[in-house]
Protein backbone atom coordinates (compact mmCIF):
# COMPACT_ATOMS: atom_id res chain seq x y z
CA UNK A 1 0.00 0.00 0.00
CA UNK A 2 2.70 2.31 0.75
CA UNK A 3 4.38 1.00 -2.38
CA UNK A 4 1.14 2.30 -4.32
CA UNK A 5 0.65 5.82 -2.27
CA UNK A 6 4.82 6.39 -3.80
CA UNK A 7 4.08 5.78 -6.93
CA UNK A 8 0.75 8.24 -6.90
CA UNK A 9 2.80 10.85 -5.86
CA UNK A 10 6.00 10.10 -7.89
CA UNK A 11 3.24 10.97 -10.88
CA UNK A 12 1.35 14.19 -9.72
CA UNK A 13 -1.74 12.42 -8.52
CA UNK A 14 -4.14 14.53 -6.30
CA UNK A 15 -5.77 11.94 -4.65
CA UNK A 16 -5.17 8.19 -3.67
CA UNK A 17 -8.20 6.64 -3.50
CA UNK A 18 -9.23 2.49 -2.20
CA UNK A 19 -12.29 0.78 -1.68
CA UNK A 20 -10.95 -1.35 1.22
CA UNK A 21 -13.43 -4.63 1.63
CA UNK A 22 -12.61 -5.68 4.70
CA UNK A 23 -11.53 -5.00 8.38
CA UNK A 24 -8.00 -5.66 8.00
CA UNK A 25 -7.55 -3.83 4.56
CA UNK A 26 -9.98 -0.67 6.57
CA UNK A 27 -7.37 -0.62 9.50
CA UNK A 28 -4.13 -0.83 6.98
CA UNK A 29 -5.38 2.27 4.87
CA UNK A 30 -6.71 3.96 8.21
CA UNK A 31 -2.94 3.84 9.45
CA UNK A 32 -1.51 5.37 6.93
CA UNK A 33 -3.79 8.61 6.39
CA UNK A 34 -6.72 7.43 4.54
CA UNK A 35 -10.36 8.90 5.78
CA UNK A 36 -13.36 6.93 5.09
CA UNK A 37 -15.60 8.84 2.88
CA UNK A 38 -18.23 6.33 2.23
CA UNK A 39 -19.30 3.32 4.36
CA UNK A 40 -21.61 1.00 3.28
CA UNK A 41 -22.46 -1.94 5.50
CA UNK A 42 -23.07 -5.40 3.97
CA UNK A 43 -25.86 -6.23 5.92
CA UNK A 44 -27.90 -3.28 4.27
CA UNK A 45 -27.95 -4.94 0.44
CA UNK A 46 -31.17 -7.30 0.54
CA UNK A 47 -33.04 -9.57 -1.51
CA UNK A 48 -36.27 -11.15 -1.23
CA UNK A 49 -34.62 -13.68 0.91
CA UNK A 50 -32.68 -11.52 2.88
CA UNK A 51 -28.77 -10.18 3.02
CA UNK A 52 -27.04 -10.66 -0.55
CA UNK A 53 -23.62 -10.50 1.05
CA UNK A 54 -22.85 -13.39 3.66
CA UNK A 55 -19.36 -11.89 4.94
CA UNK A 56 -18.03 -13.61 8.59
CA UNK A 57 -17.06 -10.71 11.08
CA UNK A 58 -15.61 -9.19 11.67
CA UNK A 59 -16.16 -7.79 7.94
CA UNK A 60 -19.29 -5.84 7.84
CA UNK A 61 -18.66 -3.42 5.34
CA UNK A 62 -17.10 -1.41 2.25
CA UNK A 63 -15.55 1.71 3.14
CA UNK A 64 -14.56 3.59 -0.08
CA UNK A 65 -11.10 5.67 1.61
CA UNK A 66 -9.52 8.28 0.13
CA UNK A 67 -5.97 10.51 1.18
CA UNK A 68 -5.03 13.79 -0.48
CA UNK A 69 -1.60 13.94 -2.01
CA UNK A 70 0.27 17.21 -1.45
Amino acid sequence: MKRSIQIAMDHGFKLFKVDATGAYSQRICSSLGLRVLQKVRYSEHCDQNGPIFKVPPPHDSLCIMALEIP
